[in-house]
């Protein structure tokens, strides 16, 4: 019986160690925000290096802001 005991002991060890370090993981204050650069005087068929654009439709920079131009 003491052998069940150790091994049932051994399972919530690992599953509370587990629990705290996903808990610990998970950073709640972390923002996920996107900033870009994109020049606000310009009109123009490539958006910038860091977009891939979808290219079964036309995309466009016109004043600062991404555009889909498909019709």
């Amino acid at each position: 019986m003491k052998k069940n005991e150790n091994r049932y002991c051994s399972y919530k060890i690992v599953i509370i160690t587990g629990l705290l370090l996903f808990l610990f993981s998970c950073n709640k204050h972390q923002k996920n925000e996107f900033s870009s650069n994109l020049p606000n005087n310009n009109t123009r068929t490539w958006i910038a290096p860091d977009y891939w654009a979808n290219p079964l439709q036309d995309w466009q920079l016109n004043n600062g802001q991404i555009e889909c131009i498909t019709r």
